[in-house]
């Protein structure tokens, strides 16, 4: 689960070094003479940070499962046209992965407006304003390539939802035979790493649907991360190879957000769904006194 994360900055990491081999991701053993310089990325806990369950940060709540919409933004559409009532249920909107717009600043929702007579007006009204009757998301700048819309479905799922604080450690870790070269090897690492991680809004760490039972879905995202850097050290390995580790340690404190679905839950059958009067009974009532 957390190599979704060790991944994200290893790939900033190489981009921003792009001579340099890739850096390897998971804990690992120091390397030998011959595999130096080595750069290596590694979440090494995910931990809840409440003191008790009776603190109140723990928040479990019955789930609504968002429907994930994913459009595709050709740099010059601005509005998008969405079914009536769709705009009240429109979560979160994520332009670019992690990073979420602002209703607001970056789009406006405006809704249909409500009609008490919706057969009237399809009668009378010009076809050129149908889009009238559908509620248009705008953004201020048009989106580029895919963005995500999350909205609430409605649909009743079996299952809960639960968030509390955590908070996740971070090595970064470089080997090299002198130590000058471990710290330009690590250096520069850590400021990719810092840099990937600031102005993240979502971070999913797994997301999994299983057949069996059907509709289950187990996804973890942490919300609004921020990093900080909590220790720099340098080690002289002992040993025949006398290598130097030159390593970072990093915290991201979240709220995390586990998702547990058991597919849609059975509505009860007992449900009224509407109330008929037969007028005709209750006027017979009247006549008879």
């Amino acid at each position: 689960m957390l190599n979704h994360l060790e991944n994200l900055l290893a790939d900033a990491v190489h981009l921003a070094l792009p001579a340099n081999p890739r850096p390897t991701t998971g804990p690992m053993q120091p390397p030998s003479p011959d595999d130096a310089p080595a750069l290596n990325i590694a979440a090494t806990r995910l931990r809840p940070t409440r003191k008790s369950d009776a603190d109140g940060q723990d928040k479990r709540a019955p789930v609504d499962l968002p429907q994930r919409l994913t459009l595709t933004g050709d740099s010059e559409t601005v509005k998008w046209a969405f079914p009536k009532h769709t705009g009240k249920n429109i979560i979160e909107i994520e332009l670019t992965p992690g990073r979420l717009a602002r209703r607001g600043d970056d789009y406006l929702i405006t809704e249909a407006p409500e009609d008490d007579d919706p057969q009237y007006e399809e009668e009378t009204q010009p076809k050129e304003d149908a889009n009238k009757k559908q509620d248009t998301l705008e953004f201020r700048q048009a989106p580029v390539g895919p963005f995500t819309v999350l909205s609430r479905s409605g649909t009743p799922t079996a299952g809960y939802q639960e968030r509390s604080p955590c908070r996740i450690t971070i090595e970064i870790n470089a080997w090299a035979a002198q130590t000058s070269a471990a710290d330009a090897l690590m250096t520069p690492a850590l400021a990719a790493a810092l840099t990937a991680l600031t102005g993240i809004d979502r971070l999913e760490l797994v997301r999994i649907e299983l057949t069996q039972p059907a509709g289950t879905l187990f996804n973890v995202r942490l919300l609004d991360p921020r990093v900080e850097l909590t220790a720099i050290e340098r080690l002289s390995l002992p040993g025949e190879s006398r290598l130097i580790h030159s390593f970072a340690t990093l915290s991201l404190s979240a709220e995390s957000e586990m998702t547990l679905t058991l597919g849609r839950a059975t509505p009860p059958s007992n449900k009224i769904k509407a109330v008929v009067i037969d007028r005709s009974k209750v006027e017979e009532s009247s006549d008879g006194g």
